[in-house]
């Protein structure tokens, strides 16, 4: 049987925030299996807002995310991460899924 076309789109943000209060992090390499297992993932990206300069999470993201097979894409605020910043992030979430869903038609 032929297993469904994914694309998974991760708001970094959230999933941040949403493990610093639960106090336990994902492992996204068993994630990825056992999402894998049943579909076919084209592509995994993960999009999070990072303050300029803070190397910490740079290294945090490309250390955990990109060796677990995950693209990042990073945008950097001036200042402690705003609304500003989880609109723009929001906003390309939005308009990526949408060019991927026109790309497929």
């Amino acid at each position: 049987m032929e297993k469904n076309k994914v694309k998974i789109y991760i708001d970094g943000a959230n999933m941040f925030y949403t493990q610093k209060r639960l106090g336990w992090s994902v492992d996204w390499k068993k994630v990825k299996d056992f999402i894998e297992r049943e579909k076919n993932v084209i592509e995994w990206r993960y999009y999070v807002g990072v303050k300029e300069n803070d190397e910490k999470m740079l290294k945090y993201l490309v250390k955990k995310l990109k060796d677990s097979g995950l693209k990042v894409s990073v945008f950097s605020s001036r200042k402690t991460i705003s609304w500003e910043l989880k609109l723009e992030c929001s906003r390309v979430f939005y308009f990526e899924s949408l060019k991927d869903k026109i790309m497929r038609e």
